[in-house]
Parts: C-alpha cells; structure tokens; sequence
C-alpha cells in the first residue's frame, strides 16, 4: 500500500477482509470490493499508479462490475491515448455532465477515471478541480495514471493511492500447488498482461514451451518499458538495462555513467519487469532468458539506439567482455553499421561461433579496403566465412591449405579462424593428428576435441570417444556452432554404440535446429547423418527415409564432405537390404569402401565389406571361410561370424563348420549394425535374433528408448511365442492409420474437409458464421497467417472495422469450438496482438496442400525412379480434384492457386509415367498419364506421356486413338500445327506422315499406315 504518511490510520480498514481475490482461475493479492467499501465509509477517492501493463483497467473494471451489480451508477471515463489538453477538457466536460445530471438521494454514483496522462501545472490544477466538482456532487471516484503522471495525486487530498504491489496477480494452477506458482511467478513475476497471457495448465508442466501468447505480451510489456513519457535518465537506465538483460550496476555505471541511486529505487518499485534489487545492487529483467523477444520491438529499439548509440556500443564491448555474442549481435543490429564493423571483425571467430556469418562477411566486404586488420587476418577471415557458409562445393584448396598452416600460428585471430575453419576441412577428409598446444582458448579447444573424437570413430573406438567427448563437454547456455557440433557428435556416437534414443532432450534438439536453421550451410549434413543413422534403428522404414539418404549423399557429394557421404553410403545400402534392393545395396557399399581407401580406416572398410557380403548373399554369392578371415577389426569379426551364421541359417537350417565359435562379451562398437539388421522383418532377422548370445540382447534391450535401462519391446513372450508376419503387418498398418494426421486436418483438394484426430467434422457445423470460409482462406495464405484486416477485407469487405472484430471473433469461436469438443487441449488458431495477425497453429494443424506440393517438389527434385513412383501415389491418393473453393466472389483471388496446383498434379504424374517406363512398370505408367490427361488432355506433355506408355502396354490403336481426337480438338479448330516433338511420338511406329503447309497454317493433314 503507497499512502500518503496522514492516511496510515485508514490502512488497516482499508485491506480488511481476506488476503487476496480469487478472479476466475487467477489470484489478485488484494480483491477490488473492500476499496469500495472502504470509499464508501471514508468518502475518499482511490488512485491506481503503476506502470502499464500492471492491469489497471482491469482493476477498475472489477470495480465497476461489483459496484453495478450492488446498485450503483457508474460513469466510466478513458483518457488513453490523449494528450494533457485533450483529456483535460474531456474530463471538464464529462465531469460537469455527470455534475448537473439529476439523480435521486438514494442512487450511489462511482466514477472511473483510466490513463491519465502526464500533465503540466495548469492541466494538473484543471484536472483536480473536475475531482473536486465531483466528489461535491457525492460521487466516488477512482482513477488510474503512470507513475511519471504522479503529480496529480499530490495535489488531490485524502487519497488512497495503490502502486505494484497491490495490483500483482499470480496463477496458482489447477493442482494449487508451491511449485506451479513459483513456476508462473519466474516467467510474469505477477504482471497482470504476462499473467493473463498463459494457460490455466501451463505451470503444471515445467518443461512445456511458454505460448506465443505469452511471447507476445512478453514484447508488448518490453515496449511500454521504454516510453516516450518517461524521464531522459531514467529512460537510459531502463534501455541499458534492457539491452544487458541481467548484470549488476557497476555495468550500468559502465555504460550509463555515473548512475542516480534514487532512479534505480523508483524502478524497483514501479518495474518489476526489471527485477531490480538496489540491496544487492543486482538486476535481472525477465525477457533475459528469451532475449530474442526484443525482435519483435526492434523497430522501436532502432529508433531509440539512434538516440544513444555510445551508451549502445558500450553495451556491446560490455556483451562482448561477457562472451555473450548472440545478444552482442542483435545489439549490433540497432545501430548505424558503419559504427559497428570494426567491433565484429576484431572478434570474427566468435560471431561465427555464435551462428552471425552473415554479420561478419557483410563487415569484411564493407570494409575491405579501410579495416585495420592486415591482409593475412582478412584472408583468414574471408575462408573461414567461405567455408563455413557455401553449402555449393568443397573449400578450396588454397584456403585449405593457408587455413591448416595457421593452426600453429601465433597470431591468436590466425589460429581461432583456422580451427573454425577445420570443422569444414574435417567433413571433407580425414586429416593428420593436430599437434599439442598448451595455448588454446576455449573455442579451438572444443574443435580439437571434436577432431580427436572423429580420429577415434574412424579407427572404430566409439565408446572411447564418447568417453572423451562427455568427460571434456561443458554445459553453454547459449547456443553456438561449436556446441551443436558436439551435441551431434554425442549422439552420433550413442546411436553407433547401439543405443535407440526415440527423442532427443531439449537441449539436443536445439542444438540440432540451431545447425540446420543457422548459417552454417557448409556443416549442415552432420545433422542430415543424424538423422538418417536414427533410420536404421526404426520397424518401418518409409520411401521417404530412402530419399532423405539419397538426398544427402547427393549434397554430400556435390560439397565435397567425404566424411558424410561414406557413412550415408552405408546407411544407405542397409536401407536399400531392407527394400530388397540387394544390386543396389552391393553397390552402395562397394562406393563407400572405394572412396575410404585412402583414409587408412580399418573399420569402414570392413563395415562395407560385410554389407556387401549381406546383398551377395541374397543375390546368390555365400560368404566363404576366406570372407571372415579379411574381418578383423574384433567386434566387427564377432559381429559377422554372428551375421554369417543367421544367413546361413535362414535359407539351409544350419551353418558351417567354420562358423562354429563362442562368442565372449558385447561387441558394442559394431551394435549398430546389429541393431539395423534387427530392425527389418524378415526370416533372415528371426534367425539373427535367434543366433546372438543372450549378452547382446541384453545389452540392446537395455539401451533401446533411452539411455538408461529401460524396457525392451517384447516380440517373443516366451520361447515358442512370437508375432506372426501378418499380425506385425496388421500392427503397423494400425500405427501408421492413427498417426496419419495427428491433430487438425484441412483437406482443400476436391473437397473441404476437417477432420481431428481423424474423426470428421460435420460441415453444417463449420459452415456456420463464415468460419468455413476463414479455414480456406488461412489455408491458402501464405504460411498460414495473414493479417486481421486483410481476411476482414477479403471476407467481409462490406463491414466496417467495429462490424469485422465482431465477425471475425465469432468465426474463431465457432472453430475452437468444434475443435476442442473432440480434442480439448487442441489449439488451431494463433493471434498476435502485436502483428495482428491470425494464423494456424503449426504443431496442431496441418493441410493438405502443403503435403501435396511438398510431394510434387520431390517428385521433381528426385534422381531414384523408384522413389517417383512411390511419392507420386501418394500425390495421387491427396489429390481428389481441383482446389475447393466457396462459391463466392470474394476467393476470385485463388483461382491461379487453383491453376498452379494443378498444373503440379499433372507435371507429377506425368514425371512418375517417365520413371515407370524407365523401370518396365508399363502399365503404372499408363495408369499416371491417364490420370494427367484426364485433368487436361490438350496439354502436349500429358499426350505423349499417354502415347508412350500406351505403346509399351501394347495398346497401339488406342494410342491412335487418343492422338486423333488430340487432332480433331487442337489441330482442326486452331488451325495450328502440333510441336515436332509430339509429331515425332505420334508418328514413331505408324509410317510416314505428310503434311502440307501454308504460312504457318494446316490445309491438309494425311496419314499412310496405321499407328
């Protein structure tokens, strides 16, 4: 309570009652009834200063809302958003109305007065005396204002004035439990907006991500942090501290000067956004965490770094000091960039580090010809920039070679450029041991580490170098390439040890979404590997996990990363095992042992020749005595004598003599292998299974799901009792039936449809209050999001901006609701206050079109014939018909969306008829080129597509036939003559073709023979 010393005697009555009120499922520390209560008995007006955002419109609107419903009248006056004169001669005007207004003796009259703005004396005294005129006539009155508008309280007498600490709210939660409110209490710290902005569950949940609502209120209490109205010191007080997110206030004094004790204590009991703490003198604002928020203020924050870029640049430096460059960046990124270039270079390997590559080339090409550095440090800089960034080709050789020579360097900015540099080198081929330096930093350590790592995994020792690799890890908050690398190598070496981790922690997997959404286009192929290992190890392999590992030993190819491409070769011969693909398999594993010769890797080789000894073996070629002898490496050559012996088994019954042996202990440097060849379903893997010793299975079964012992998923109850083939079958189909859309589906292709969790929703139900017509338009938006205005615009252009709020409102109502009764905890709209904007939620809703044209686009980018075919069926299986779209003139807009798609649908199914015939699955091609004829049979393509496949199926009069009425519509009515392509199709088994010309028109068309 914020009194003034004279009403200390009414504090006590004043907070009399219970401790706090309870509003919905949030909690206020003090209810707003007993305020009335006590005005009522005192006659004394009531003051809300707090910053905004604290929730005083709100308090008054409880205030409102309680007085109402006990008989008063009550006038409610806002002045937010007006100037010091505008509001003073609206509040003279409305005071002076409610004044003269008649009312009878018995009616109670309260009076609410919201936002007022700072002012200077003489609108000060005119406000005062619309108070005073008031509480003449027998009104209560209540206002609220900012705390820099706090010069009106003074001079209104008996006032009791409420700050921060009664308008803070906290959210106990369902449970009520300590934890969930210590939860909402770190993320709002009781700021009303923050409060509101989270879910009643969400505290519950420790580890769940905050919503966008709550990043977005986030942003929009930041920018009221900084206001316009506020004092110039205590404006950069708050900037700077705005800017560091956490710090003491020796870094104010740094950046700020000398600092005023007194302002800091104004924040501390005005801000709690600020978390400021003059006893400790500590600050911590509460976006330190999420630093990344600002973004969506960065406007703002441009403008008012212009007006202090030496307290900005100090930021920096002090940033830089800390080692935070992340936050270094986004600062940097608020200034001129002229004034900035010389920091970034001077600390390039860090930026880079940090994931900023773009940052640091855009200042060495600003500043190639006037930068400080000498030569040697910009080339250095430019190839690790290079490097690091193209994802088009190898490094170059003289990079290379300049960036290996620098690794001894003692210039400590030639060696830092260098070792980043060598996370590039190290992709492309393995590299000779790096001397011992007693002088690295903390960042060309890291990367020596990971090489040392990659040399032990070479040679096959991966429990050593993950024992290398979780002795030497340190824990970084923030996010940096070096990190991610390790966070990679870590599970890498996990899954080659055997262990099947379904998830990774979130640690992890931002680590990985920070290498494959991040700059760092060179090093990106080391998350693609990941992710193709985790393949090996799951029951059902998809044709899209075959094309994923083509893909990736493409680019590795093309980027010349040797070091990717020959593990992905592997994993793709294994892959291609369990497609049956033996030739394909055999040949997958003889490239990857070819390219690794020259690495002088024992265990690659080996690994490939027992691949390929898998495919012979399936193709007719059985391994011999001589076949083991050349395996080795010892866990590999317990592994095979092990893999022989089921091979053996499952085609004769028995083995030979010369596999007979006892196996001793867990080959776990080659469990990987195993672990894949288990994965498949086969008589093969039976037998496998059958054949290793109870230790192996022990050992998978111990490090399936995650990296403690946890329960293996139980095939065999017993020793005679297994799933049959058609029951797995039938299981899978089941699996994959259920998480075929998980969450909200929209179909738009041929005909509307949302469904959740696969149970459909009746259209009559989403039909009502445009909200069908809403669900196509976010549909057909880009991303899924478009502003409020333009759907109101496109949907109700007749409405002005009262009438669409409303509609639209009611359209997101309607959708929640038939949503959340067949899924309660699904959200499929997002809306951002801030953008104002309205959107998908992309982890609930998924639509069809994007599938569709993500299918389309592999169909198009793929080398494999057979994955072609594949993809193109389920193209075939989305696309039920044109693009739906309402009957209405208002989506006019879509119908070259409509077109686009599909003129996609028939490049698709007329590439998949190309592949068909190319794999001698005639009659798949004719069944695509008809289905693209059928959507347009006057484009050429989709003809000769239809032609040729029909040819191949023997079915030559019917291609006659298809290319006659092709002549009849296009040739005699246009007048025009078909392209020599087609031409040359048309007449490739039907004789000689004659036909005469004049100026570019047909006058007579003939045929001799038949097609």
């Amino acid at each position: 309570m914020e009194s003034e010393n004279r009403e200390t005697a009414g504090t006590e009555s004043l907070l009399g009652g219970s401790s706090r009120h309870v509003m919905g499922d949030y909690s206020r520390v003090v209810p707003p009834q007993h305020f009335l209560r006590t005005m009522e008995k005192t006659n004394r007006p009531l003051a809300l200063c707090a910053e905004p955002c604290m929730g005083k419109t709100m308090f008054l609107r409880e205030l409102a809302d309680y007085a109402q419903s006990h008989g008063w009248t009550v006038y409610e006056i806002s002045l937010s958003s007006l100037s010091a004169k505008e509001a003073t001669q609206i509040l003279t005007k409305k005071s002076t109305s409610i004044c003269n207004a008649k009312k009878s003796k018995a009616v109670k009259r309260l009076v609410l007065i919201d936002d007022f703005p700072p002012s200077d004396e003489y609108f000060v005294a005119r406000q005062v005396k619309s108070i005073a005129r008031l509480r003449m006539a027998g009104c209560l009155v209540a206002i609220s204002l900012s705390p820099e508008a706090r010069q009106l309280i003074d001079e209104v007498p008996s006032v009791y004035v409420l700050g921060k600490n009664e308008l803070l709210t906290f959210m106990p939660g369902i449970d009520n439990s300590e934890q969930s409110i210590l939860t909402n209490m770190r993320l709002t710290r009781g700021i009303p907006t923050l409060v509101y902005s989270l879910p009643v569950t969400f505290c519950e949940h420790g580890d769940a991500d905050v919503p966008i609502t709550y990043l977005t209120s986030l942003a929009c209490v930041a920018s009221y942090m900084l206001r316009s109205s506020l004092g110039i010191e205590e404006l950069r007080l708050r900037l700077g501290m705005m800017l560091l997110g956490v710090g003491s206030f020796d870094d104010l004094s740094r950046i700020c000067g000398q600092v005023d004790l007194e302002y800091l204590a104004k924040i501390e009991q005005d801000a709690p956004f600020f978390g400021v703490h003059v006893e400790t003198r500590r600050f911590s604002c509460i976006h330190a965490t999420r630093f990344d928020v600002l973004n969506f203020n960065k406007q703002e924050l441009v403008a008012l770094a212009g007006k202090h870029e030496k307290l900005v640049l100090k930021a920096i430096a002090l940033l830089i000091d800390r080692e935070d460059f992340s936050k270094a960046a986004f600062v940097s990124s608020l200034v001129r960039e002229e004034i900035i270039w010389e920091i970034v270079l001077s600390h390039a390997a860090e930026f880079v580090d940090a994931g900023y590559i773009e940052l640091v080339d855009n200042a060495l090409t600003a500043t190639h010809s006037d930068c400080t550095l000498d030569n040697s440090s910009k080339k250095a800089a430019k190839g690790m920039v290079d490097s690091l960034s193209t994802a088009k080709g190898p490094m170059n050789t003289k990079d290379a070679d300049r960036a290996f020579k620098n690794l001894t360097s003692f210039n400590g900015f030639l060696k830092q450029t260098a070792y980043m540099s060598l996370l590039k080198m190290i992709l492309q081929k393995p590299l000779p041991p790096l001397k011992e330096d007693l002088e690295l930093g903390p960042l060309e350590k890291k990367i020596a580490l990971h090489k040392r790592a990659i040399d032990l995994a070479l040679q096959g020792n991966f429990k050593y170098a993950l024992q290398l690799l979780l002795l030497e890890q340190q824990y970084e908050k923030a996010a940096s390439i070096t990190s991610s690398i390790q966070a990679v190598d870590v599970e890498l070496l996990y899954a080659l040890l055997g262990v099947y981790q379904k998830e990774f922690d979130a640690r992890t997997s931002g680590s990985l979404s920070f290498l494959q959404e991040g700059e760092a286009g060179g090093l990106k192929g080391s998350v693609g590997l990941l992710k193709c290992v985790r393949y090996l190890f799951e029951k059902s392999s998809s044709v899209g996990d075959l094309y994923d590992t083509e893909q990736l030993i493409s680019q590795a190819e093309l980027q010349g990363n040797r070091m990717i491409q020959v593990p992905a070769l592997l994993i793709g011969a294994l892959l291609s095992l369990r497609s049956r693909a033996y030739p394909k398999a055999q040949l997958q594993a003889r490239r990857a042992v070819l390219l690794s010769r020259e690495w002088d890797s024992l265990y690659v080789v080996q690994v490939g020749k027992i691949i390929e000894d898998i495919a012979g073996f399936f193709l007719g070629v059985k391994p011999t005595e001589k076949s083991l002898e050349t395996i080795t490496h010892p866990s590999l050559k317990a592994a095979c004598r092990t893999i022989y012996k089921a091979l053996f088994k499952s085609v004769n019954g028995h083995a030979p003599v010369w596999l007979d042996a006892v196996e001793y202990g867990v080959p776990e440097n080659a469990m990987w292998l195993v672990r894949a060849l288990l994965s498949d379903d086969s008589e093969f893997q039976q037998c496998l299974e059958r054949e290793m010793p109870e230790e192996w299975l022990h050992y998978l079964r111990s490090n399936e799901g995650k990296r403690d012992i946890t329960k293996w998923r139980v095939f065999r109850q017993g020793a005679g009792d297994s799933w049959t083939e058609d029951s797995a079958l039938k299981s899978l189909h089941v699996e994959k039936v259920n998480n075929a859309h998980p969450g909200v589906y929209l179909a738009l292709l041929g005909r509307f449809s949302l469904s959740v969790q696969g149970e459909e929703i009746a259209g009559r139900k989403i039909a009502y209050r445009s909200a069908k017509a809403l669900l196509v338009y976010l549909g057909l938006a880009h991303n899924h999001m478009s502003f409020r205005s333009q759907i109101a615009q496109q949907i109700w252009p007749e409405a002005d901006q009262a009438h669409w709020q409303e509609r639209l409102y009611q359209a997101t109502r309607v959708i929640r609701k038939e949503v959340q009764e067949i899924q309660t905890d699904c959200e499929p709209l997002e809306a951002s206050r801030i953008e104002k904007t309205l959107s998908f939620n992309p982890q609930q809703v998924t639509v069809d079109i994007d599938i569709f044209t993500r299918l389309a686009k592999s169909v198009a980018s793929s080398n494999s014939d057979e994955d072609i075919v594949h993809l193109a069926k389920q193209a075939e299986e989305l696309y039920q018909g044109d693009l739906y779209l309402p009957e209405d003139e208002c989506f006019r807009f879509a119908d070259p969306i409509r077109v686009a798609l599909r003129d996609q649908y028939i490049d698709t199914m007329v590439t998949a008829s190309a592949a068909a015939l190319r794999i001698t699955h005639y009659t798949l091609a004719v069944h695509f080129a008809e289905l693209a004829y059928l959507v347009d049979d006057m484009r050429e393509d989709t003809l000769m597509a239809l032609i040729q496949a029909l040819r191949k199926c023997g079915r030559a009069q019917d291609a006659q036939h298809y290319y006659d009425l092709y002549v009849q519509k296009y040739v005699m009515k246009r007048r025009k003559m078909p392209s020599k392509q087609l031409r040359m199709i048309a007449g490739a088994e039907k004789g000689e073709e004659s036909i005469e010309t004049s100026g570019g028109e047909i006058t007579k068309l003939g045929f001799y023979d038949a097609m």
